[in-house]
């Protein structure tokens, strides 16, 4: 897998990025040009270097793909130092990019080799919630967990658990220590626009109506079709999302006890 910190073109990097996706990152362009809202041409021009993204599409990339806040960051400033009208400029945005590729440097010494998820493991690792869930089972315990205590406590055969968890090692997501398995330095993130956000959601609530038939009193389950005002349904989309923030403040600050997924949905039905 290319790293974006070995290039100095946005351009170039996207084209060895593609180039290195499988089948060539067949249809991504496609998709990525979807999600900027622009003719696959542009996207064309930009990979030939014959045209540069604006801004606001070079951010829009970085969320497509799922960067990190370093990748985002050297990303745009190779755009702007593509876009800038003077060689002092250009410099100026030059010298910029190598103090993000030392901060990086710095952060993979300590971690690790510094990588996001290639689009490859994204499109596994979204594929089935069983990875997601195997890794926040092992977060339970500081000390991790065996092998043996993740097929019992998820009810996995051998075939399914090891290449899940040859899979989830590999991309960094999980570590092996003493064998034990233990989150790894890896981190996942959707952005709203990431083609792989429909599957995550839909991952999620198949889980939710599996388990619908055997609620304790302790969980809550609720659909409520209805009719009300558009001013009503605002009042209660902030209320939701005011809810959402509460409970990302509790979960940082929460010791990890149990795995749970909260899903929401506040949908207009007709539109």
């Amino acid at each position: 897998m290319v790293s974006l910190f070995d290039y100095d073109s946005a351009s170039l990097y996207l084209k060895a990025y593609l180039e290195g996706l499988p089948k060539k990152g067949w249809g991504i362009s496609r998709k990525l040009a979807e999600s900027l809202r622009v003719n696959t041409s542009l996207i064309s021009l930009v990979l030939t270097g014959r045209q540069s993204f604006s801004m606001e599409q070079a951010y829009g990339v970085t969320r497509f793909f799922g960067w990190n806040h370093l990748e985002a960051k050297y990303f745009l400033l190779m755009v702007q130092r593509e876009r800038a009208g003077t060689d002092d400029l250009k410099k100026f945005y030059k010298h910029e990019m190598s103090l993000v590729k030392k901060e990086a440097l710095k952060l993979s010494e300590r971690l690790g080799e510094f990588k996001g998820l290639t689009e490859e493991q994204r499109t596994r690792f979204y594929s089935s919630s069983l990875y997601s869930t195997i890794r926040l089972f092992c977060s339970l315990s500081e000390h991790g967990k065996s092998a043996n205590e993740i097929q019992t406590e998820l009810d996995l055969s051998l075939s399914e658990l090891r290449p899940a968890l040859d899979f989830l090692l590999q991309a960094g997501l999980l570590e092996n220590v003493n064998d034990r398995y233990k989150m790894g330095h890896q981190h996942t993130h959707l952005e709203k626009d990431s083609p792989h956000l429909v599957k995550h959601h839909t991952n999620w609530r198949l889980k939710s109506i599996q388990q619908s038939e055997k609620l304790s009193d302790e969980e809550i389950m609720f659909t409520g079709p209805m009719s009300m005002s558009e001013e009503d349904f605002m009042k209660i989309r902030e209320d939701i999302v005011q809810l959402i923030k509460r409970t990302v403040d509790t979960m940082k600050a929460s010791p990890a006890e149990k795995v749970v997924c909260l899903n929401i949905d506040w949908i207009k039905v007709l539109k």
